[in-house]
């Protein structure tokens, strides 16, 4: 079993294991280009949403900054809109 699918269990699980922590900066660096990313370009907005979360729906509008640790496991629905605080 990976320290990923510990993870996804609810086990213990290693957090300095190298596909953990791959992941983790990738989220990082996505959430930082969500923040920098002009809140007109609807288009680059959502294709880092894309890379950023499990699923997006239709119509969805995320407040930055993003704070997430992987991002993989957040699903949204269609007509979301997640506002700051």
């Amino acid at each position: 079993m990976t320290e990923k699918e510990k993870m996804l269990a609810g086990e213990s699980y290693d957090c300095g294991d190298k596909e953990l922590i791959t992941r983790w900066h990738l989220a990082k660096k996505l959430a930082k280009q969500y923040y920098d990313t002009d809140t007109t370009d609807k288009e680059q907005l959502n294709s880092i949403l894309d890379q950023l979360l499990g699923s997006r729906g239709e119509n969805v509008w995320v407040s930055a900054p993003i704070h997430v640790d992987y991002g993989e496991n957040i699903h949204l629905g269609n007509n979301i809109e997640i506002n700051m605080n």
